[in-house]
């Protein structure tokens, strides 16, 4: 499953002196990873970050039609 595989990979990353790096998605997976002990976590996704950008392109292009 996906927090043992996650476990394996930060105890790699410990055992090689290495940052291991996770990327939630979600409130329980940021909370999973941090306490699997990763150094660096990445919050979100670039599905969140394409809807934010395509919405305010979306808007921008409505203004100048007007």
């Amino acid at each position: 499953d996906l927090e043992q595989d996650l476990r394996t990979v930060s105890a790699a990353c410990r055992q090689h002196g290495k940052f291991g790096l996770c990327i939630a998605v979600g409130t329980e997976m940021f909370k999973m990873c941090r306490n699997l002990g990763f150094h660096l976590i990445v919050y979100g996704s670039e599905v969140r970050f394409l809807a934010e950008a395509s919405a305010a392109a979306s808007k921008s292009a409505r203004e100048m039609l007007k």
